[in-house]
């Protein structure tokens, strides 16, 4: 009895060994071929950078720069386990050559060892090669057309007693956009985006954004996506002005006599502005039409400063009497 458990004993001693052995032996065997040296491809993402895109619009470009490493199957399979880099190639001070109209740069991949290198933790690898002679990138220049802008869906919003002192000016009045020339046929003027400037209390320039969203070709840009427009303000008060009015007919030889002959005109005026208003600077009349047979009519202002704003007549309407 004693022998058997002795003898299960052993070969499970013997099965452990043999194991130990062979995991022994595949660890150096893997160290071994882990540490010779191999050459691996790998392909990286490319882009260029360095030229202006508002005046050049892309026709092709390589995406993708395949290359040749050589280097142990350890640093290798660290690369591996690096986040693969995006390699850029700055084209703002390269050579190229003009085919068709286009500008064509051929960068050269000897010439452009080291700039892939930097980008590529090369400190792992003991030797670089590429799988093409050249990365290329085709530009083709851009038109370019100046084109109206149109303020459109903007709000005002002033603070209390102030308001708008004239006209806004836009600054600039037109835009650059740059595409193809067939898409810029479709393109006559930008506008604004749909947006409110709140609690205006003062003259300035504001900035809007610009609306591209209408425009659909995809090789067309703006030269700006924003504006100024310059927003003349002031403080306003209101006054009253008391006004005789004036009838008005086609047949001069109609007369009438108007109830009430005066109105008050209610007006807001700029602060700078109110000792200058006085009621010479106003008119107010009704015009008679002898086909009617309303029995009161509309006042109109007919005369007025352009630095007031018209907030009420009182009254609006008036009756009258035909004097025979």
């Amino acid at each position: 009895m004693i022998k058997k458990i002795r003898l299960k004993i052993s070969q499970k001693d013997k099965v452990k060994s043999f194991l130990f052995c062979l995991f022994f032996t595949v660890v150096l065997w893997l160290a071994q071929t882990m540490s010779d040296t191999y050459v691996y491809e790998r392909i990286y993402p490319i882009k260029f950078t360095g030229y202006n895109t508002q005046k050049y619009s892309l026709v092709m470009c390589d995406t993708l720069l395949p290359v040749s490493v050589k280097s142990t199957g350890f640093q290798y399979l660290y690369g591996l386990l690096e986040r693969k880099k995006t390699i850029n190639f700055d084209i703002s001070e390269s050579n190229y050559y003009i085919s068709d109209g286009n500008f064509v740069y051929a960068l050269p991949m000897r010439d452009n060892k080291d700039v892939v290198k930097e980008q590529i933790s090369f400190l792992h690898q003991k030797e670089l090669g590429f799988l093409i002679d050249t990365a290329k990138i085709v530009l083709t220049p851009r038109t370019i057309k100046k084109v109206k802008l149109v303020l459109k869906d903007v709000t005002f919003s002033f603070a209390p007693q102030y308001a708008l002192y004239g006209e806004a000016s836009l600054h600039p009045d037109s835009i650059e956009v740059y595409g193809s020339e067939a898409s810029l046929k479709d393109i006559d003027c930008v506008e604004t985006k749909a947006q409110t400037i709140s609690n205006i209390n003062k003259s300035g320039m504001y900035v809007l954004e610009l609306d591209n969203s209408k425009n659909k070709h995809l090789d067309v840009t703006m030269a700006t996506e924003t504006l100024n427009i310059y927003l003349p303000v002031e403080k306003y008060t209101e006054t009253t002005v008391t006004l005789p009015l004036k009838f008005v007919s086609a047949d001069t030889t109609v007369q009438a006599r108007l109830y009430p002959e005066n109105i008050e005109l209610v007006v807001d005026v700029a602060l700078k502005d109110y000792k200058n208003i006085n009621s010479t600077m106003f008119e107010v009349e009704v015009n008679y039409d002898e086909n009617t047979d309303k029995q009161t009519l509309p006042v109109i202002v007919s005369k007025f400063p352009s630095v007031v704003k018209i907030r009420k007549i009182n009254p609006q309407q008036v009756q009258y009497v035909i004097i025979k």
